[in-house]
């Protein structure tokens, strides 16, 4: 079995994952071209690219693509065999398929596809390719077999540490839901907008696609430690005093550590993304100008995780109803966060990014209704 600089003996991310592994197969098979990985989220049918490396032409970034029309791949998932293209040049060109096309303008003649997953569940594609034809015969299968084996236990690992911290946290979530005015829907909603900024910033700030599907998976859980607020002050109608308005905002210090106790006693402290938790849940209340809580930070000593989250959560939190409010319109609440962007509050650039991506934000809306 291929050793990845002993990276089984922690966890990494899958851009380091994915590089080792492509470094040592391009030893061993100087025809392969490329990996990728694509994680598939089962909840909204969509698959998104976690890394991607290729010896020639253009790593692939921030795709996404709903499995279910493309009956190969989804007969793929579903049976658990693999897929083989011997050559793309044999198959017309088809424009409802703009994926295999851009295959083949990067110059990759043959494709094989392996379906991965974890606890009976289909969870990823790993994706290889070749600039010439027929390069994936049976006796290749049996040397990239390892290899894929390496991505796979990386898969299993980071699925059963992630639902020991989804299992903790969707009962947080619940309870909290129940005892707050969030929905939800609510939540859901800005975990898109969070992916949707991510997304649209992710050259500005190096962000990987790993990160930005890691900011969006955690933006849910920005306000875990209300689980900690005793119901009197959570609940209260009329303005807080001082004193509650400090045990308020202590659900922020509770989030952290709350989190922590849960990462250490399952081993997961060093789990790829999680560090992206923290930031979100340790910064979502503070202000680029020092004014927020709980260490008035300011600028960029705010996580950009958090920083977007922030943004999400306020303008969902504007275009909703509340039991105090009824829900802003989108243009009355992009005017808001304009305002809080003058008022040096918020990160402008995660405000112009909704702006421009208002026709999918509408979307968003739609499909997720309070």
């Amino acid at each position: 079995m291929a050793h990845y600089n002993n990276l089984e003996a922690e966890f990494v991310s899958y851009d380091r994952l994915l590089k080792s592994v492509f470094e040592a197969l391009r030893l061993e098979l100087p025809s392969l071209s490329r990996i990728s990985l694509v994680k598939y989220d089962q909840e909204r049918d969509q698959l998104s690219t976690v890394a991607d490396y290729t010896y020639q032409g253009t790593p692939l970034r921030r795709y996404q693509a709903p499995l279910r029309p493309q009956s190969s791949l989804a007969e793929c998932a579903s049976t658990g065999e693999c897929r083989t293209i011997n050559d793309y040049l044999a198959y017309p060109l088809d424009h409802e398929k703009p994926h295999s096309n851009w295959l083949r303008q990067q110059g990759y003649r043959s494709s094989l596809t392996v379906p991965l997953y974890a606890f009976g569940k289909f969870c990823a594609f790993v994706f290889f390719n070749a600039g010439q034809s027929d390069v994936f015969q049976p006796s290749m299968l049996e040397r990239l077999k390892w290899h894929v084996e390496a991505i796979k236990a990386k898969c299993i690992a980071e699925v059963a540490l992630l639902n020991v911290v989804r299992g903790y946290c969707d009962v947080s979530s619940e309870i909290t839901r129940l005892r707050d005015a969030e929905t939800g829907a609510h939540l859901k909603r800005m975990s898109r907008y969070s992916y949707l900024i991510a997304r649209d910033l992710s050259d500005m700030h190096g962000l990987s696609d790993e990160q930005i599907n890691q900011i969006a998976q955690f933006a849910p859980l920005h306000d875990i430690g209300k689980v900690g607020i005793a119901d009197e002050i959570l609940l209260k109608p009329g303005k807080l005093t001082l004193e509650e308005r400090e045990i308020m905002q202590s659900h922020v210090q509770l989030g952290v550590a709350c989190m922590e106790s849960l990462l250490t006693k399952h081993y997961a402290a060093q789990l790829p993304g999680l560090s992206v938790l923290l930031d979100i849940i340790a910064a979502h209340h503070e202000m680029l100008d020092g004014t927020g809580y709980p260490l008035g930070l300011q600028g960029a000593q705010i996580p950009i995780a958090a920083r977007i989250v922030t943004v999400a959560d306020i303008f969902d939190a504007l275009t909703s109803i509340r039991p105090y409010k009824s829900a802003w319109s989108v243009t009355d609440a992009l005017l808001e966060l304009d305002r809080l962007v003058d008022d040096g509050k918020i990160d402008g650039d995660c405000v112009a990014s909704l702006r421009r991506q208002i026709d999918e934000i509408e979307v968003v809306r739609q499909s997720l209704p309070d």
